[in-house]
């Protein structure tokens, strides 16, 4: 595993950079009548990751401070799953529906 760079208002994936508010395939759970939410960015889910260690409250006053969306307290977990490798997929990820993205080689 590689880290994740940032570099300026993009994340470095290897040999592969991309916005830092590119949409990924993880949508949040959502919780009004058409059932699931938004889909989260990878800032949003890179931030998370970084700051998976702090309590709730800790994180809400990370995300404010650094004006990222948080990610829900109720897709906290299985995130944290599927990010961590502790499963291979989740509900929330909609390949079907995830916008088309493109990347930029990093050496560029």
């Amino acid at each position: 595993n590689k880290p994740v760079l940032l570099q300026g208002d993009q994340l470095v994936f290897g040999s592969q950079r991309l916005p830092r508010d590119t949409p990924t395939a993880y949508r949040s759970a959502g919780t009004g009548a058409g059932g699931a939410g938004a889909f989260y960015t990878l800032d949003q889910l890179w931030f998370f990751l970084q700051n998976s260690k702090l309590n709730h409250a800790q994180y809400l006053m990370a995300s404010n401070k650094n004006k990222i969306k948080p990610v829900s307290l109720p897709d906290k977990r299985d995130l944290l799953a599927y990010l961590s490798g502790q499963t291979d997929t989740s509900a929330n990820i909609d390949l079907a529906n995830a916008p088309l993205i493109t990347s930029v080689d990093a050496g560029a």
